[in-house]
């Protein structure tokens, strides 16, 4: 089982840009997002405002799941995926 300090269920560009906000306030944290596609359309400006182009989930450690979730357990802390 992975663990991680913040996860976030939706890969759209909402999504991706909490992820990357996140990470850049909290450094320290583990974040996963959990998205059902391969790739998700982000507006072309978006890496510009927050400076970063390339591969930035990578290269600032966010880590990218594909699967489809079907439950969140919030007591227990699980994210339960689809089969």
């Amino acid at each position: 089982m992975k663990k991680a300090d913040v996860v976030i269920v939706g890969g759209s560009a909402a999504g991706l840009m909490a992820a990357v906000t996140l990470k850049k306030r909290h450094p320290e944290k583990q974040i996963t997002v959990i998205r059902d596609v391969a790739k998700t359309p982000v507006p072309c400006g978006i890496p510009y405002i927050y400076g970063i182009l390339g591969d930035v989930f990578l290269n600032m450690g966010i880590e990218i799941i594909q699967q489809k979730v079907e439950d969140i357990n919030r007591q227990e802390k699980t994210v339960i995926f689809a089969r």
